[in-house]
């Protein structure tokens, strides 16, 4: 008897056991499992516009873009690409001005890509002769003061050619007009001070937009905005990518920290103009209208379409937020602009991330799957004074630059005009005479 009763409770002890692993289990999958709300792209205080369209007041309409193009497994969705950097560039242009190429895995693996800067340390090449934007309305000034003797009034979107920076003020050339301007209320080419990093402005000639793995009507697979020009700084075809002045500093920073680990920043979009943003949010609202599956997936909360695309004012309006990918460097050049030499990185793989770029969904939120590349990259922008978002593993906000840019009322109602953009050697001469 005794015997049978030692049993028993030994029996039930096990199952006990059994009953408690399996309840861990399922709390673990539910943590790793669970989102991270967060508005997108967006700051915490309310916009000071609104929107001329509400969202979703729109009448559906039927489209044969609406049908799903193609569901992938998460797997096939993070697929890291092997691919040479632009390949619009012409060997003759490559030619003609790089000084040295190497593989990387000449380097010490610890040593990384020593970076090359400026005299001032922040970029690889300094601010005269690049291009720059008005981000507002603007007053030319005949010296670097307030109150000095106006030169010329700028519309928000005119581009110009930066000559010399002093203090809080640039001065700029505009189509051989020339006066100063304050350049907290202005964009920079990034690519003319930082040719190291690898752009890839989709939005500019074949729109990755997505939603859960659906086409979005007007907007997958078009040119959004103008993006791309010779660039006769880097003698290249280049995409041009404006940024707030302040915002550009720290992506630089996140850039020389990547380029230590034998990294690249991959940059798909910075400056998206306001009227890009809100047809994005149009197309997108009338796509989950009509797809209920896409409604399931999107509107389930604590998600909503606000998640994804700030549906008001965003931070890439204010020039202060970008969506950015990583790769390991393969090969890179030396290359020249006038005097100055710098590394161009001419073949590298990007790194399996937790979906593909620009996937509007809930697919592309961290959460628990966040992979090696992206721990990375949220990394270095932390690391360089950036704020992540739980919806997009992609996206980050430079909050200095956000209160920079609302200060002054910047909001993007407008397209960047080409750059011109000059080598610094070329400015310089001109100065001494």
């Amino acid at each position: 008897m005794r015997i049978q009763i030692c049993i028993i409770a030994a029996i039930i002890v096990f199952c006990i056991g059994i009953g408690i692993l399996g309840v861990r289990n399922i709390m673990a999958d539910a943590e790793s499992a669970s989102p991270e709300p967060q508005a997108a792209e967006s700051p915490a205080e309310t916009p000071t516009e609104t929107p001329s369209e509400t969202p979703g007041s729109e009448t559906p309409q039927a489209n044969e873009e609406q049908g799903i193009v193609e569901t992938w497994p998460l797997a096939w969705m993070s697929k890291p690409i092997a691919q040479p950097r632009l390949a619009h560039i012409s060997e003759q242009e490559k030619a003609d001005h790089k000084v040295a190429s190497m593989p990387v895995d000449i380097l010490p693996p610890s040593l990384g890509i020593d970076h090359i800067t400026d005299e001032d340390g922040i970029f690889e090449l300094p601010v005269n002769g690049a291009a720059g934007w008005a981000a507002q309305a603007m007053t030319l000034f005949s010296e670097p003061l307030r109150g000095s003797e106006a030169v010329l009034a700028i519309h928000a979107g005119q581009s110009f050619t930066i000559v010399e920076e002093d203090g809080a003020w640039w001065l700029v050339d505009v189509d051989g007009a020339e006066g100063w301007v304050e350049h907290n209320g202005c964009f920079i080419n990034l690519p003319d001070v930082m040719p190291s990093i690898v752009y890839n402005i989709t939005n500019s000639y074949s729109s990755m937009k997505r939603s859960g793995g659906y086409n979005i009507p007007n907007i997958s697979g078009h040119q959004l905005y103008e993006g791309f020009s010779h660039n006769e700084r880097l003698k290249r075809t280049e995409f041009f990518a404006p940024v707030l002045y302040a915002t550009g500093q720290r992506v630089a920073a996140a850039q020389f920290a990547a380029l230590e680990d034998g990294n690249t920043l991959v940059i798909h979009e910075m400056f998206r103009p306001r009227e890009t943003q809100q047809s994005v949010v149009r197309n997108l609202t009338e796509l989950v209208n009509v797809n209920l599956d896409l409604q399931r997936l999107i509107n389930t909360p604590p998600w909503s379409i606000g998640s994804f695309i700030a549906t008001s004012l965003s931070n890439h309006q204010r020039g202060a937020a970008i969506d950015v990918s990583l790769a390991s460097v393969e090969s890179w050049e030396y290359m020249e602009s006038g005097d100055y030499s710098y590394r161009y990185v001419s073949g590298f793989t990007e790194y399996e991330m937790p979906s593909l770029m620009h996937e509007l969904s809930p697919l592309a939120a961290p959460g628990g799957r966040m992979t090696d590349g992206s721990t990375l990259l949220r990394g270095y922008f932390v690391g360089a004074g950036f704020a992540s978002i739980g919806s997009e593993w992609w996206h980050f906000d430079d909050w200095h630059g956000i209160a920079i840019a609302t200060g002054r009322g910047i909001t993007g109602e407008f397209y960047a005009a080409e750059p011109v953009s000059w080598p610094p050697s070329a400015i310089e001469a001109a100065l001494q005479d």
